[in-house]
C-alpha cells in the first residue's frame, strides 16, 4: 500500500503556488502556506491542508476576499480595532499580531481586536510570534455554534479556542493552544474525510447521544472539555470577542448563515494581546525563571507507563522534530484526491506523484 508523504518544503511550495493561482498575492499565499504546513508538522492535521477545500470554496464563491483591504477602524497607543475585510483568517490574524507586537514595543502592552474575520487556524501560530519577540502572547477567537454548554447537548457556542505563549531561554517556548471543546472540530472533519471513527466522548449525534461516527458528530454537537469549566471559558471568549467587535454571537442566525454560506464571510471575531516583559523585569530574568520552573517540574517522579512530563506545546515541538527526521508528514488519500481536483480547477499544473511513498 502506498503512503502519501509531503516534505515541509514541498508543502510550502504547493500551498503557496495554489493560493497564488487562486489570486492571492505572494505575501499572503506564503503566509497561508507557512501556517498550514506548520500545523501539519505539529501534528495538527485538523488545521493543516485539510482546510484547503473549505478555504477554496469560500474564495471561489466570494465569501472570502482574496485581495482584502484591511483597515484600522479605531486606535490608541496600546489598542486597535482592525477590519479584516473577510480576508483569509491567517492573513488578518498575522497582520493583527504584527500590529500588536509593534504597539507593545512602544507602550508595553497592546491588544488588537479583529472584526469581519474568518477561520484563523491554530492560535499558537500567533502567540509564538509574540514569544519570539520576548513577549507574552495571548489569542482568543469565537466561531460558529458547534459545541454544547454544560447542561445541554444542543450547539450553543463555537469551539472558541485560546492560546498563551511564554518565551524561555534554554528551553523551547511554552505555548498552550486549546479548543474549549474536547477536541477541535477539525479533528472530527479529518476523521470523516478519511472514513475513520472518533472516540465516543468527543461529540453527540443529532439526538444527543454520544457517537463514534464522525459524520454524525459533524451533524450533531461537540462536547465541551471539563463540562462546566470548558463551557464557562468558551462563554467568556465568545462574549469578549463578539462584544468588543460588534460581531454576532456564535449561536445567532447571522453567524450560522454566514459560516455555512460560501458566498459570505464568516462574521467572526478575534483578540490578540502582546505583553512586553521588559517593563516589568529583564527578559533574561524572566526566561531564566521559566527555565527554572521547567527543570523543577520535570524532576518529579513519573507515574507508571509515563515516559515524560510534557510542558505546554512540547509534544508539538517533538512532533515537528519527528516529521523533519522522517522527511515530512502524511496525508490521507481522500484529501490527496481533493487537492488534485482543486488544483485542476484553478489550472495549477503540479506533479503530485512526488508525494507517493511505496511501502
Amino acid at each position: 500500500m502506498n503512503k502519501l508523504l509531503l516534505s515541509e518544503k514541498t508543502s510550502r511550495e504547493f500551498v503557496s503556488q495554489l493560493f497564488m493561482k487562486i489570486g492571492a498575492c505572494k505575501e499572503h499565499a506564503d503566509q497561508v502556506a507557512d501556517h498550514l504546513t506548520l500545523a501539519e508538522m505539529r501534528g495538527q492535521a485538523s488545521h493543516g491542508l485539510n482546510r484547503i477545500p473549505f478555504y477554496a470554496q469560500k474564495l471561489q464563491k466570494g465569501g472570502y476576499n482574496i485581495r482584502p483591504e484591511m483597515k484600522i477602524l479605531k486606535e490608541t497607543a496600546g489598542t486597535a480595532l482592525l477590519d479584516g475585510d473577510d480576508a483569509l483568517g491567517v492573513v488578518s490574524g498575522t497582520k493583527a499580531m504584527e500590529l500588536c507586537i509593534k504597539k507593545a514595543k512602544e507602550s508595553g502592552c497592546a491588544a488588537v481586536a479583529v472584526k469581519n474575520a474568518n477561520h484563523i487556524g491554530f492560535l499558537a501560530y500567533y502567540t509564538l510570534m509574540a514569544a519570539r519577540e520576548g513577549m507574552i502572547g495571548l489569542a482568543i477567537c469565537n466561531s460558529g455554534a458547534s459545541t454544547a454548554v454544560s447542561g445541554t447537548s444542543k450547539p450553543v457556542l463555537g469551539t472558541d479556542p485560546f492560546s498563551i505563549a511564554l518565551p524561555a531561554h534554554r528551553h523551547l517556548p511554552l505555548v498552550l493552544d486549546c479548543a474549549t471543546s474536547v477536541v477541535a472540530q477539525g479533528k472530527v472533519a479529518v476523521a470523516d474525510r478519511e472514513g475513520k471513527p472518533i472516540p465516543g466522548h468527543w461529540a453527540y449525534d443529532e439526538e444527543g447521544n454520544p457517537t463514534t461516527d464522525a459524520g454524525k458528530a459533524l451533524a450533531g454537537t461537540m462536547r465541551p472539555f471539563g463540562d462546566y469549566k470548558g463551557s464557562g471559558i468558551a462563554i467568556m471568549i465568545s462574549l469578549i470577542c463578539c462584544c468588543l467587535t460588534g460581531m454576532p454571537f456564535d449561536m445567532e442566525e447571522e453567524n450560522q448563515r454566514r459560516i455555512h454560506d460560501a458566498t459570505a464571510g464568516s462574521a467572526l471575531a478575534d483578540l490578540f494581546i502582546a505583553i512586553d516583559i521588559s517593563p516589568y523585569i529583564s527578559l533574561d530574568s524572566f526566561t531564566e525563571r521559566v527555565d527554572q520552573f521547567i527543570d523543577i517540574v520535570k524532576q518529579n517522579d513519573l507515574l507508571p507507563d509515563t515516559a515524560k512530563i510534557y510542558m505546554p506545546g512540547e509534544k508539538e515541538f517533538d512532533q515537528m522534530d519527528c516529521c523533519r527526521k522522517t522527511g515530512g508528514f502524511e496525508i490521507g488519500t481522500n484529501l490527496y484526491q481533493k487537492l488534485q481536483e482543486i488544483s485542476a480547477f484553478y489550472g495549477l499544473e503540479y506533479d503530485f506523484t512526488s508525494w507517493l511513498l511505496k511501502t
